[in-house]
């Protein structure tokens, strides 16, 4: 019990909550399970529920025209379906395990009773919708924009200060992404990404062992 309530306590949807707050919501989550290689969610299909990652780690993704666009990576900590506790409308994307995963499960049904109780936590909603909306505008402008170098760098940078430590002047991941997976985020070729590590790594931005990643910001270059 005091796992989960910790757990729910680094959500951003829930984390300026009291403690009270956070067991009631605590009293309406389900405990599940799915192996790697399971989809959790579908696009398309009936939300009716949020999902939080106890452990392992689930894919974000969109498929179109047979092509497998990465939207994002979720661990624990991480949440997704938020929207359909709000909305209750077809899931806007494919969520699927990478790993094993443990996850509490939340219904929309419940929620909304929770909602009525708790008006702090419609707030909190609308702050956390409101950062997604800004991250994805500045995703969108990135891709548009910035030359695929400056993309996949700024993708780095923002991993890195979101899963990653800060060590003086520069950030540290101990598990980064695979190369296709940032060549699917940033919109380019596996090669391409590969050609552009090394070019930052030559540069002195990044210094990289395996999947351990030693990233100086630009403005941080020593």
């Amino acid at each position: 019990m005091e796992e989960y309530l910790n757990t729910l306590k680094k959500v951003p949807l829930f984390s300026s909550l009291n403690e009270q707050t956070l067991k009631d919501i605590l009293k309406i989550t389900q405990k599940r399970k799915f192996v790697k290689g399971k989809v959790i969610c579908c696009e398309g299909e009936p939300g009716d529920s949020m999902y939080i990652v106890l452990s392992g780690k689930a894919k974000v993704s969109l498929v179109h025209d047979y092509k497998e666009y990465i939207l994002a990576f979720i661990e624990k900590g991480g949440f997704f379906g938020e929207l359909s506790l709000i909305d209750g409308l077809p899931r806007s994307a494919n969520v699927e395990a990478v790993e094993d995963c443990e996850v509490l499960a939340i219904h929309r049904g419940d929620f909304l009773r929770l909602l009525r109780q708790s008006p702090e936590i419609s707030i909190e909603i609308m702050k956390m919708l409101s950062e997604r909306l800004r991250s994805t505008d500045e995703r969108v402008k990135s891709l548009a924009f910035l030359p695929v170098e400056g993309r996949i760098l700024n993708y780095l940078v923002d991993f890195a200060q979101k899963n990653g430590v800060r060590v003086k002047n520069y950030l540290i991941i101990d598990r980064a992404p695979s190369n296709n997976e940032i060549a699917t985020l940033c919109g380019c070729a596996r090669e391409t990404v590969s050609r552009v590590l090394k070019a930052l790594k030559q540069k002195g931005v990044i210094r990289r062992n395996k999947r351990q990643y030693v990233i100086f910001p630009p403005n941080e270059v020593v």
